[in-house]
């Protein structure tokens, strides 16, 4: 049969060579380190599990960190948000959230999870942003909760793991947004 190792950024298919050798080496390991504290041989089990470790970070290098890169992260979608928001306005993420957010936007991020908290955080009294996923976008209807939102611009995430998402606010931008009280 055919391994599969799941990984956060999708699945890698492994043959059943490589399968079956992988398999081998961690047995040869486990045997070693065995022998070794029956031994004595503290020496053997610390070269031994040096390898192990060696080996694991070469293969994370090799396969992981490549696939990685390619699904892409959200740092040029925070990077277009926080240029079209004012420095230390407040903002949140819509039905989602990624550590990416918190990291690139060097911010707490609140997270809101239904349309009334949403209505609620465009209620106030300051200007305020949100991300919005662009299929959750199309579903929301502020209209009915009677809260002015307003359409600031299109965020394009690229890669692998390619989105779009909505930058919206409680007050208008720049010309272009959507009316106050129009189904965004």
């Amino acid at each position: 049969g055919m391994a599969v190792v799941i990984m956060t950024s999708g699945f890698i298919v492994l043959t059943p060579l490589t399968s079956n050798i992988i398999a081998l080496c961690f047995i040869a390991l486990l045997v070693t380190w065995w022998l070794s504290v029956r031994a004595g041989q503290y020496k053997t089990l610390f070269i031994s599990l040096f390898i192990m470790i060696t080996s694991f970070e070469m293969a994370y290098a090799q396969i992981t960190l490549p696939i990685e890169s390619q699904a892409g992260t959200e740092k040029a979608v925070c990077e277009r948000a926080l240029a079209n928001m004012e420095p230390g306005a407040r903002w949140a993420l819509y039905k989602f959230f990624s550590p990416d957010f918190v990291f690139y936007g060097k911010t707490y991020v609140r997270t809101i999870d239904t349309e009334k908290d949403l209505a609620d955080f465009l209620s106030s009294k300051d200007r305020v942003y949100c991300i919005v996923d662009e299929t959750d976008y199309a579903e929301i209807n502020l209209s009915a909760l009677n809260v002015p939102a307003f359409k600031i611009t299109k965020l394009e995430k690229t890669g692998k793991r390619a989105k779009t998402f909505i930058l919206i606010s409680n007050r208008p931008g720049k010309p272009g947004d959507v009316s106050p009280g129009a189904k965004i």
